[in-house]
């Protein structure tokens, strides 16, 4: 979450509380195979200002990881990475969604066969 100028008054966790709600409800009726989860990324926006949700692909593209630290009313401390809309990003990406205002979310299926690639490095 969090996005440079997508600020209307601060950072919206109830947004995010209310999709990620969702999700457990939708993930508890239909379960995922073993090895794969899912990956939400929520605009910093109020709920009201979602567009909707897109099934996305995971974004390929290096971003500057710049860390914004900002204090709530309460004085926690939270970090959020900006995600500024670049000329290259793709269609139908996590990052194109959410710039665009929408719920991005993508299947990660992860391979434990792949483990053997690793064999070199120890």
């Amino acid at each position: 979450m969090g996005r440079e100028g997508q600020r209307e008054t601060g950072s919206h966790y109830d947004t995010a509380a209310e999709v990620a709600l969702r999700m457990v409800d939708f993930c508890t009726s239909h379960p995922l195979p073993r090895g794969a989860f899912y990956n939400v990324n929520i605009p910093d926006v109020p709920a009201s200002k979602l567009k909707g949700a897109k099934i996305t692909k995971l974004s390929d593209i290096p971003y500057d990881l710049k860390y914004l630290e900002t204090e709530d009313s309460k004085g926690n401390r939270y970090y959020t990475t900006p995600w500024d809309k670049d000329p290259e990003t793709e269609p139908d990406t996590d990052r194109s969604a959410v710039l665009d205002g929408f719920v991005a979310i993508s299947a990660l299926i992860f391979d434990n066969e792949k483990n053997n690639l690793l064999r070199g490095f120890l």
